[in-house]
């Protein structure tokens, strides 16, 4: 038996011609694995400086928010990197499937001996200078609790349940042309917000103090006024009773802590299409806001 041998130099040239992990090349991947449903390995594989102020439930559910989970193409730009090297930050530009463009700047770390991605940013505004992350808990809760685990969305029985009473309660409401009984049995937060105009309270679905009978009068007003449209079109969705609803996805929390139903029921000749958010107050979801549709059945 013969053996081979090969020159030392040889040798050392091939290893040096390894190529090596460059940020955009994580960058990349990080989000091929999100594209590819993998969000769960993105997410473990990134810097602990990205995982720490963010569960990875909270992760996901910003990805789906943005339209990141379901990215049709990606663009980078060669990454610009800290005078010490150590940071990199790779420009990119993605296109979802639902034709949106997201800018995002990804800022990766060299860790453990390869580099992981650190956080995703907005680009810097040139207006107002300001950046938005997007991806963090740092800044929305002072308990630095995750909203989108603080109540577990209903299962698939629970969701038809709340949507009929939703919308049965809505319809009822055109039906009358009254939105008083609507807006009582609505969140407390959303019958603040109708009330007053105003973003989201201190302390969310919560009230400084009742409301008196001229501000349930003035919000029921305002409610009916955005659906006067189905009272002088005479619109009757009571037909959904009996009918199956189609969601566009399951149950889910957003990253405010609002349930989201989105889909539509099969009726005809009118499809009604809707889309409800729930507050939780315990020991129920409320309505948080709706928009509700017709349209014909066999439009495309």
């Amino acid at each position: 038996m013969r053996f081979r041998w090969f020159p030392l130099a040889i040798v050392v040239v091939l290893a040096g011609c390894t190529k090596k992990t460059g940020p955009e090349d994580v960058a990349r991947n990080f989000f091929d694995l999100i594209a590819g449903g993998k969000s769960a390995d993105a997410y473990a594989g990134a810097a602990f400086g990205f995982q720490s102020p963010q569960t990875q439930m909270f992760f996901e559910t910003t990805l789906r928010e943005l339209g990141l989970d379901a990215i049709a193409s990606a663009k980078y730009e060669p990454p610009d990197y800290s005078s010490d090297r150590s940071v990199a930050r790779v420009a990119a530009e993605f296109t979802t499937k639902s034709k949106s463009v997201i800018r995002l700047v990804i800022a990766l770390i060299h860790e453990g001996g390869s580099w992981k991605v650190l956080s995703l940013k907005s680009p810097r505004n040139s207006m107002t200078g300001r950046v938005e992350n997007r991806f963090t808990l740092i800044g929305r809760d002072p308990g630095f609790g995750d909203p989108t685990t603080q109540h577990p969305p209903p299962d698939a029985a629970a969701a038809k349940k709340l949507t009929l009473e939703s919308l049965l309660a809505f319809n009822d409401a055109v039906q009358r042309k009254d939105f008083l009984h609507l807006f009582d049995e609505a969140s407390l937060h959303w019958q603040d917000q109708l009330v007053t105009r105003e973003g989201p309270a201190a302390i969310p679905g919560t009230m400084k103090r009742a409301l008196t009978p001229k501000e349930r009068e003035l919000g029921a007003a305002r409610l009916q006024h955005a659906f006067q449209s189905f009272i002088d079109q005479q619109i009757d969705i009571a037909g959904i009773q009996g009918t199956e609803p189609v969601f566009d996805r399951p149950a889910w929390v957003n990253t405010d802590g609002i349930l989201i139903l989105n889909g539509y029921y099969p009726t005809k000749p009118y499809r009604v299409l809707f889309s409800l958010k729930f507050y939780h107050e315990v020991p129920a979801w409320r309505l948080f806001g709706l928009d509700v549709s017709v349209k014909k059945a066999d439009a495309t």
